[in-house]
């Protein structure tokens, strides 16, 4: 439940920031998808360079900055917890792909028309485009489930 929340949420969010950006568009989105064309023990690999407990750079500055000990590889929220935020890295670039394709499929006419009526930027993307999407959203939460449970 919460690798399909998290990816969807976070695709989204990328997404709408690509759709919204103009200038250097193309190497947003290959930084957003990058991820996702990693195979599945490289990713690991690099996790294991960022997360480790006694040598991983995101480890370090957590005990510098805030103080906090991570040692993932003993406690098993903290272990859960990585693996969590690993696996909805990997899967938001599949996430954002489809769900920037939804939104550049989106009217021209509509943009013009939510820029005329003045409605905010988020609330566009909560109150025009969602509604819109929600083909692409089931699709890819039947798709993140079963990455869920067997990615």
């Amino acid at each position: 439940v919460i690798v399909v929340i998290g990816s969807l949420a976070v695709g989204l969010l990328v997404a709408f920031l690509l759709y919204e950006v103009s200038d250097g568009k193309a190497a947003y989105l290959i930084a957003a998808i990058w991820p996702y064309a990693l195979p599945t023990a490289v990713a690991g690999t690099v996790l294991l360079f960022l997360a480790h407990p006694s040598v991983g750079i995101y480890t370090h500055y957590l005990e510098a900055w805030f103080g906090i000990e991570l040692d993932s590889f003993t406690v098993g929220w903290q272990g859960f917890a990585v693996v969590t935020v690993a696996a909805i890295w990997k899967q938001v670039g599949y996430n954002v792909i489809f769900m920037l394709a939804a939104l550049n499929n989106m009217p021209e006419s509509l943009n013009e028309a939510c820029r005329l009526d003045g409605i905010e930027t988020w609330r566009r993307l909560v109150r025009v485009y969602l509604p819109l999407m929600s083909p692409t959203l089931v699709f890819l939460v039947v798709i993140n489930t079963i990455y869920a449970f067997f990615g």
